[in-house]
């Protein structure tokens, strides 16, 4: 059985010039808790511009990894990734890093994942 270990969840999100601050429920509670299929429940309500914010989206694809639907998750990354909007997130090991840049680094992580879960089959 693969462990999946990802950048989320969210600590913070630090304020930057590139974009306003986001709401402070991106970090998700049901996410940070296991509870997988409620924390995607919760990130997928919202407004437009809520349900497109990318640390909300990076969430989104972590709560879906720990689903198995790593088709959403790819998605979420990706759209997070392409996002107009971006800004510094503080990831749970403490680092900041731009929400694209933090996006990616999910979406290799799991394609690198799904590459060693084909080779061992």
């Amino acid at each position: 059985m693969t462990v999946y270990r990802y950048l989320v969840p969210l600590v913070a999100v630090c304020g930057s010039a590139m974009a306003a601050q986001p709401e402070a429920s991106v970090s998700n509670e049901a996410l940070a808790n296991g509870q997988y299929r409620q924390a995607v429940a919760e990130l997928r309500q919202g407004n437009l511009d809520q349900i497109n914010d990318p640390a909300r989206l990076i969430n989104l694809g972590t709560a879906y990894v720990h689903l198995g639907d790593f088709a959403n998750a790819s998605d979420a990354f990706r759209r997070a990734m392409y996002s107009d909007v971006r800004y510094d997130l503080e990831l749970a090991d403490g680092s900041v890093v731009d929400s694209r840049y933090a996006a990616r680094l999910a979406l290799v992580k799991l394609e690198k994942d799904a590459r060693k879960q084909t080779a061992v089959r």
